[in-house]
């Protein structure tokens, strides 16, 4: 399992839940602990301590109206990997 990603771009309307984390690697960490996760949002750039990680449990396939552009954000989503046993996070900007 991995995430593609798509930078400036978020899902909405569909979150369900909202975290302060430190990187993106904390924001999928608690995604994948969520049983309802299948895509997060995460802030690119804060200026505050932490960036936004927001939980979600569409993906924007199946609500694509609900798929904006959004500078400063980028849009993660699961992938199910052919090789069965491998998990890694490899971040692929494919979704255009």
């Amino acid at each position: 399992m991995f995430f593609s990603y798509l930078r400036d771009a978020v899902l909405v309307n569909h979150v369900i839940a909202e975290h302060q984390v430190n990187s993106v690697i904390d924001c999928a960490h608690r995604c994948m602990r969520n049983s309802r996760c299948v895509s997060f949002n995460f802030e690119d750039h804060s200026t505050s301590p932490g960036h936004v990680c927001q939980i979600n449990d569409e993906k924007r396939q199946n609500s694509f109206e609900n798929f904006i552009g959004l500078d400063g954000f980028s849009y993660f989503e699961f992938e199910v990997s052919h090789r069965g046993v491998e998990i890694s996070m490899r971040c692929k900007d494919t979704l255009r």
